[in-house]
Formats: C-alpha cells, sequence, structure tokens
C-alpha cells in the first residue's frame, strides 16, 4: 500500500528578501508507518491535525494528507518520531512509551 503525506517544513527567513519560505514537500510515508497493524491509526492522526476540506476540490491535492513538522524538522504522529532533513528525507523510529 502507497500512502503519500505532504510535509511542511518550518518556515525559512529569506536573508535577501526578509520574506519567509514555506517549502511543501510530497513524500511516501515511510514503511513502518504503512504497515497493516498500523495504518488506520496514523491515517486517523493525520486526518485530525489539519482541516484540509479545501484541498478535496483540488485534483492535484484531493486524498493528501498533512505532515506538519515543528521547526526543528520533527513530529510525532501514532505512536512514531519522525524527522524531516532536505537532503536526506524522512526518518522514523518508534516513540519511547
Amino acid at each position: 500500500m502507497l500512502c503519500r503525506a505532504t510535509a511542511f517544513p518550518p518556515p525559512r527567513q529569506n536573508a535577501k528578501s526578509g520574506g519567509v519560505r514555506l517549502q511543501g514537500v510530497t513524500s511516501p510515508l515511510p514503511r513502518a508507518m504503512t504497515a497493516t497493524d498500523v495504518i488506520d491509526e496514523v491515517i486517523a492522526e493525520l486526518e485530525r491535525r489539519t482541516d484540509l476540506s479545501a484541498w478535496q476540490d483540488s485534483h492535484w491535492l484531493a486524498g493528501e494528507l498533512v505532515l506538519d513538522i515543528d521547526t526543528d524538522g520533527t513530529a510525532t504522529v501514532a505512536g512514531f518520531d519522525l524527522h524531516y532533513h532536505p537532503e536526506e528525507g524522512l526518518r522514523v523510529t518508534r516513540a519511547n512509551t
């Protein structure tokens, strides 16, 4: 099963223009998060976190999920700790319980 999420790294200050750059990256979720015993919980949590109802009219965005990442590039979803690095991508480990 392929499940994709759009990761939004934290906004970065653009030194030249003084503006803020928000970058969206679309990537498959790590395999550990799409296993049959956890995928429903992962999807349910991602759907609860962000209201994406306005996206459903777009043929590019309909059905996409958003992974909101903090300023350190990390997030926790359904018992998984995630870290996003622009060059290395999304890494996942089981959260400490």
